[in-house]
């Protein structure tokens, strides 16, 4: 029987009756992680339950840093566990709080396409109905006095994640009359995405104040084009990426090492790796402006400048398992330069 890893992924249309499973509050669960110096130390708010909320260390005067996981993942995979650890071990002004929406996958029903045996357990209605949830969980910290209005949100959203945090954007936006300030889409999911139907419940420059976005894998789990005011395209964008093997592939999607390569060059950031891009037109262009030429040239990740905007380009390398990021290639990707001050970090 063929199993298509992509329809696996996301989900696939078929002529067959779609049963859904529409998320509730529980199955839409988000964990506090409120203490540097033990990272493994969470507290679970509630959406609704005041007193989850209040009693826990939640600090009112850092703003939110959400992150949202995709598919085959939960809040205790790699993402966004290491992306989240990387916030804590730098004492950043921020509450680190991971969305966890895998007991939704539980509770589906999966639609079959008997002819060809695709399985595709997760829809882009469901994503709309986890990114509501999300914005209706920022409207409860609201609410609660706890967070003076979305413009002080960071979104940070992997593979279906990042579409997740487009739509919870866009649901934030519709509750409050404001944008949220900055969502980070760390190779958004793309089987589906691109379809023109479904436009406008997908991750793009609408959805908040900024939105950075990099592509590691375009054109197979990865959407492919700019979706951001900004978009990176490490090695060009994928579909593959150097240094990649099996062993970093998500349990269950074979081939997806590329698309991880997205959240772990961001996470290196967080830690204090400086790796500069250069703007082009193509990633033709920037090996050509790479003996020197490149005069546009800004931080990747974390502290990129809220002002960027168009798309730019990187040399990296990760070598599997786990090794730290090598920057390589053109002369720009200097260690000497002085960061950009941020509107956040």
């Amino acid at each position: 029987m063929f199993v298509n890893p992509i329809a696996v992924a996301i989900g696939v249309i078929t002529c067959f009756p779609l049963i859904l499973a529409l998320p509730t509050f529980d199955s839409v669960r988000f964990f506090l992680y409120p203490d540097p110096w033990n990272l493994d130390y969470t507290q679970e708010i509630i959406p609704g339950d005041s007193k989850s909320l209040l009693t826990s260390k939640y600090n009112k005067w850092h703003f939110p840093v959400i992150l949202i996981h995709g598919y085959g993942q939960n809040y205790s995979t790699s993402f966004p566990q290491l992306t989240k650890d990387a916030f804590l071990k730098q004492k950043l002004p921020v509450n680190v709080i991971v969305a966890d929406w895998s007991g939704i996958i539980q509770k589906l029903n999966v639609v079959v396409n008997r002819r060809h045996g695709i399985h595709g357990p997760l829809t882009t209605v469901n994503a709309d109905l986890i990114g509501k949830r999300v914005g209706e969980f920022i409207v409860f910290l609201i609410n609660h006095g706890v967070l003076t209005d979305p413009t002080r949100v960071h979104l940070v959203g992997f593979s279906l994640g990042a579409q997740i945090s487009g739509i919870a954007g866009q649901h934030a936006k519709h509750y409050t009359g404001r944008p949220i300030q900055r969502i980070t889409g760390l190779d958004p999911a793309g089987p589906l995405f691109h379809f023109h139907a479904i436009k406008g419940k997908r991750l793009d420059h609408s959805d908040a104040y900024f939105v950075d976005v990099v592509h590691s894998n375009q054109g197979r789990y990865g959407i492919a084009g700019n979706n951001g005011h900004v978009d990176f395209f490490p090695n060009g964008g994928g579909p593959e990426q150097p240094g990649c093997t099996p062993r970093s592939d998500i349990p269950g999607l074979p081939g997806s090492c590329p698309h991880v390569r997205a959240w772990e060059y961001f996470t290196e950031t967080i830690l204090g790796s400086k790796i500069w891009a250069c703007k082009a037109i193509s990633y033709k262009d920037y090996n050509v402006l790479g003996n020197g030429n490149c005069h546009d040239k800004i931080l990747f990740g974390l502290k990129v400048p809220p002002t960027a905007r168009g798309s730019y380009y990187f040399d990296i390398v990760r070598n599997d398992p786990g090794s730290p990021a090598k920057i390589s290639g053109p002369s720009f990707a200097s260690y000497g330069l002085a960061p950009s001050p941020l509107y956040l970090y």
